[in-house]
């Protein structure tokens, strides 16, 4: 799977003209001609590969991933800020072999986010 796959995504635009620029006086004079706009954004999250911090085999790359032992992807509705994957699904390997996880085994936060202006 590539780092870029999103499997689902929406984005929705909108335009609105506030109704204050009809008819003489103060409120026309102060607020006609606005509108109020935004964008919708709704998507998974980018798949991640995890990786060790380092050299850990001393071979001059930082490329080592842990064993994998479960599925580490939380559904949705578990998933918070502060945990978005189950960390205890990753384990040290030996230190003269390479883990079992492969790349893009996590799924991450998705994105939920309204822009207005």
């Amino acid at each position: 799977m590539s780092s870029l796959d999103h499997r689902h995504a929406l984005s929705y635009a909108f335009v609105y003209e506030l109704p204050f620029h009809e008819g003489p006086g103060p409120l026309q004079k102060l607020a006609g001609g606005w509108v109020v706009d935004g964008i919708y954004t709704l998507q998974t999250g980018f798949p991640l590969t995890v990786k060790y911090n380092g050299d850990v085999f001393s071979s001059g790359t930082d490329n080592a991933r842990p064993d994998l032992v479960c599925n580490p992807n939380l559904p949705g509705s578990e998933q918070t800020v502060d945990r978005f994957f189950k960390t205890e699904c990753f384990q040290r390997q030996s230190p003269i072999r390479f883990g079992t996880a492969g790349r893009s085994a996590v799924t991450g936060p998705r994105i939920n986010n309204v822009n207005l202006a």
